[in-house]
């Protein structure tokens, strides 16, 4: 075995650990971003799910109301809680 087969060993193993080196690096910069991807994905799957959940068709129930236009109002919707409404709009309780 002559100098040249040394030389040409030594190279190969200094090319290969840059080549090996840069594999971790790139590979461990493509985990990230797929954490970094899952997370936002995450994110949107819920507030997707919070939109579904959240309720914007309540029916109206004032002070002023009689029990029959209650009854009714109750019986029409759908859901089991009622804003109370002042005279302004403001809520005055559930």
């Amino acid at each position: 075995m002559g100098f040249s087969v040394i030389l040409d060993l030594l190279g190969s193993t200094i090319v290969g650990g840059i080549l090996l080196m840069t594999l971790f690096r790139v590979n461990g910069t493509a985990v990230e971003n797929n954490y970094t991807g899952n997370g936002e994905l995450i994110a949107q799957q819920n507030l997707a799910t919070i939109v579904q959940v959240l309720e914007t068709d309540f029916k109206k129930v004032r002070p002023q109301q009689s029990l029959r236009e209650l009854v009714k109002v109750i019986s029409s919707s759908k859901r089991n809680l009622y804003p109370g409404l002042g005279r302004d709009d403001e809520l005055r309780g559930t």
